[in-house]
């Protein structure tokens, strides 16, 4: 249980960190760091733990090619 509830809150950060970054609503943040993930085949939650550890920077969230 633990281990959901720190998921939760690393995805609310990254998201709060693309918000903050970028100045985009929450709802677009969360697209665009889903959109990272899928496109680069990796999980969500890596994701957003790379950026909350700082091992990935935003802009590489805003580079990802999107699907529209």
């Amino acid at each position: 249980m633990q281990s959901v509830i720190s998921a939760k809150a690393t995805w609310e950060i990254a998201k709060g960190m693309i918000v903050q970054y970028a100045g985009v609503p929450v709802g677009e943040a969360a697209r665009l760091l889903t959109g990272y993930a899928s496109q680069h085949r990796v999980r969500l939650t890596d994701t957003a733990h790379a950026l909350v550890t700082r091992t990935m920077e935003p802009a590489a969230v805003l580079e990802a090619p999107t699907r529209g």
